[in-house]
């Protein structure tokens, strides 16, 4: 998928695209930085609602393109590297998402399987 990036989107805006290619993942956008296999405290997400230009320091338009095999903590450093915006990827998991610290190292594609299992576990 390629996500365009640029001052007049919300957060929401990009959740929504996020999720329309990936239905069981869900992009948080969060105040602090974070390591590899770190997650985002709860205190630091940013509401869906706040605009790109508010939240980020690096202020050109461009894209982000995720492929089903890159690894989630690639893709987050991408968009602190390549915008300036802290992002955590979250899978879900029954009715709550969980963030990826320790599944950084995990791909996309690997990832969806794994939301997969969960949904399926919580459904039978």
């Amino acid at each position: 998928m390629i996500l365009e990036i640029d001052d007049s989107k919300t957060i929401g805006d990009l959740q929504d695209r996020f999720s329309l290619c990936y239905p069981l993942l869900k992009l948080e956008f969060c105040k602090a930085r974070h390591g590899w296999e770190e997650i985002c405290p709860e205190h630091q997400i940013i509401r869906k609602d706040a605009a790109i230009s508010d939240i980020r320091n690096i202020h050109y338009p461009g894209t982000i393109e995720m492929k089903s095999w890159n690894k989630i903590g690639e893709i987050e450093k991408k968009f602190q590297t390549k915008f300036g915006l802290n992002v955590q990827i979250c899978y879900k998991s029954g009715g709550r998402w969980i963030q990826t610290g320790s599944s950084d190292n995990m791909t996309i594609k690997s990832l969806m399987q794994k939301a997969s299992r969960e949904l399926n576990r919580v459904l039978l």
